[in-house]
């Protein structure tokens, strides 16, 4: 006859603990992005997303009491089921080009490169006169590559400190400056929605346009707080992030992919993209927390550090400056005229 020692019961009864809270982290987690596609991917009909989440968690409860009474066993096996047919579902969904898109993002941008010429085709410059209201205008520009030598920064605060729209501005030794927005490309019947962000709703964007559309719609009109920060970067490391863009947007044009609120953002791209042209960018939470992007480059000497960076970021400010220049063709130039600028010296501050 044999026995089991006591630090073999200890022993066994410890890997059942361990494997009954491994089953119930799976079973939470398994269940959880069911429910989740359910409710934010489009997959059902708006009237059933809710339902169906809620028949998932019932089937989570259920799970867990079959995994501890070992009577109801079988709703295991039904919740694997259904998160296998999630999962299914969510693989399907594939980003598309076709679609009911608004005019300001009814155009994809596509570049053309000879030599040391960048062809841009619909280069967006609408005229806005609101929030909604504009003159619809795209347009096709031609850029000398060897004269692109500035790099800008612009943060667009429109969700408190923490989170902003970033954008990038390429500046040209002819004055002529292009500005890159990445940003959802939503159909008419969307509205964004960061949860939904996270799950296959939202086409990517790469508008290419000028400052006086796509700053002024932002400082003018939607009253977002908007700031500038000059950069210092090699002329041949700001011409590779350009061509990084370059490619991005072509590619885009012949494939489309998928906004995601974490990983596929206006943050994220630009890190992707300046990576790409040879720049060094250690991840950083300031990254998620887009708001706090500008602070992470002034750590990292990017902008003007002869400044504090609460008197930098206050400098930076230009909705007053947008909201004078208005639609001048010097409006580039105009807001400018004040911003710290880290390759000259300061200008209304007094600094050397």
């Amino acid at each position: 006859m044999t026995s089991t020692s006591p630090a073999y019961g200890r022993s066994g009864r410890h890997w059942s603990v361990l494997a009954k809270a491994a089953g119930v982290l799976a079973i939470l987690a398994a269940g959880g992005w069911a429910a989740l596609v359910a409710l934010y991917a489009p997959v059902l009909s708006s009237g059933l997303r809710a339902p169906t989440a809620a028949a998932i968690g019932l089937l989570v409860l259920l799970a867990l009491a079959g995994l501890f009474l070992r009577v109801l066993l079988p709703a295991v096996a039904v919740l694997a089921a259904v998160v296998a047919v999630a999962t299914a579902a969510w693989a399907a969904i594939v980003p598309s080009s076709a679609g009911d898109w608004p005019p300001e993002v009814g155009r994809l941008a596509h570049a053309t490169i000879e030599g040391d010429r960048v062809t841009i085709r619909n280069v967006r410059n609408f005229e806005w006169q609101g929030t909604d209201r504009f003159l619809e205008r795209w347009e096709t520009r031609t850029y000398a590559l060897s004269s692109l030598e500035r790099l800008d920064l612009i943060a667009s605060y429109w969700a408190g400190p923490h989170i902003a729209h970033l954008m990038v501005s390429f500046g040209f030794a002819t004055g002529d400056q292009l500005v890159a927005s990445i940003e959802i490309r939503r159909r008419r019947n969307q509205a964004y929605s960061t949860m939904e962000g996270l799950f296959k709703n939202f086409e990517l964007v790469y508008i290419l346009g000028d400052e006086r559309d796509l700053i002024r719609l932002r400082t003018t009109f939607r009253k977002e707080s908007v700031h500038l920060f000059r950069l210092r970067a090699p002329p041949e490391r700001v011409q590779r992030m350009f061509l990084e863009y370059v490619r991005t947007v072509n590619e885009l044009a012949a494939r489309p992919r998928f906004y995601n609120t974490v990983t596929t953002n206006c943050t994220t791209q630009i890190r992707v993209a300046g990576m790409g042209a040879g720049a060094t960018i250690p991840w950083s939470w300031k990254l998620l927390l887009t708001g706090h992007t500008p602070e992470y480059l002034y750590e990292h000497g990017a902008p003007d550090t002869r400044l504090t960076f609460s008197e930098l970021f206050r400098r930076a400010r230009i909705n007053e400056a947008a909201d004078r220049a208005g639609d001048s063709p010097n409006f580039s130039r105009l807001i400018r005229a004040t911003v710290p600028d880290p390759l000259r010296g300061t200008s209304s501050a007094g600094m050397e």
